[in-house]
């Protein structure tokens, strides 16, 4: 993917987008159906497996799968994750789970770059990176459903028990009878429309997409510096 093929690595990148849309338009589907826990558990293996695989294939249009499968699972994984975190605490502590779930994010950045730094071949770095994934894997063992979606979906008894739990490892008391707590189970469906012309309707919320929308544009600069830094040296070695 050097010189005369750098195009090919543009494609893959491609393709890794286009998975991280695909995923982002899915994912409230799947976590509302099936539950944040199952989601996210099947969103790991996902972004796992073809990290794992891509090592050991080299056929470009499998690579350009696998790399789009990467990018959707891990939009599931980001996104459920980040759903999942938010519902187990109060709503006045929401804030302090969004930041300290943002910065969990920064902080796996960085060590990336510490990785990449050190493992110079791209097939350790990326075993290396599954690992990390299968570790967290095994902590889901502990992790315990969103007890919000329980309730919306009538699964109360089930709610009653995670919450119990989470009592107690608080150290605080439940006296909450969840048996009488009421939902409505009527779901009006909105139009896709419907929900973008909401979007632009406040003020905020519509300077904040365009603060997102800069962010990812200016981006796109820095990746094609560093495309062409790469190319170059990749070139100068084949040629030494």
């Amino acid at each position: 993917m050097v010189c005369d093929n750098k195009f090919v690595r543009s494609h893959t990148m491609l393709f890794h987008y286009i998975g991280l849309f695909c995923g982002a338009m899915t994912y409230g589907m799947f976590s509302d159906t099936l539950g944040r826990q199952p989601v996210l558990t099947t969103a790991l293996i996902g972004m796992m497996l073809p990290n794992l695989i891509r090592s050991f294939v080299s056929s470009l249009p499998l690579v350009g799968f696998l790399i789009f499968a990467n990018g959707y699972f891990s939009m599931l994984v980001y996104d459920t994750g980040y759903i999942l975190a938010t519902e187990l605490v109060d709503s006045s502590k929401r804030v302090f789970a969004n930041f300290a779930y943002y910065f969990s994010f920064c902080i796996g950045e960085y060590v990336l770059v510490i990785l990449a730094y050190f493992i110079r071949d791209w097939r350790i770095l990326g075993w290396s990176t599954s690992i990390v994934v299968g570790i967290f894997l095994t902590s889901l063992l502990f992790q315990k459903e969103s007890a919000r979606w329980l309730i919306a979906k009538g699964k109360l008894s089930r709610a009653e028990m995670i919450l119990k739990d989470i009592a107690k490892e608080n150290n605080a008391n439940f006296d909450i009878d969840i048996q009488k707590i009421k939902f409505d189970e009527k779901h009006e469906k909105v139009a896709f429309c419907t929900v973008v012309g909401e979007l632009f309707k406040s003020k905020i919320l519509t300077f904040r997409l365009a603060i997102f929308m800069f962010n990812c544009f200016q981006q796109f600069p820095l990746m094609l510096f560093r495309q062409k830094a790469q190319c170059r040296c990749s070139c100068k070695n084949n040629y030494n």
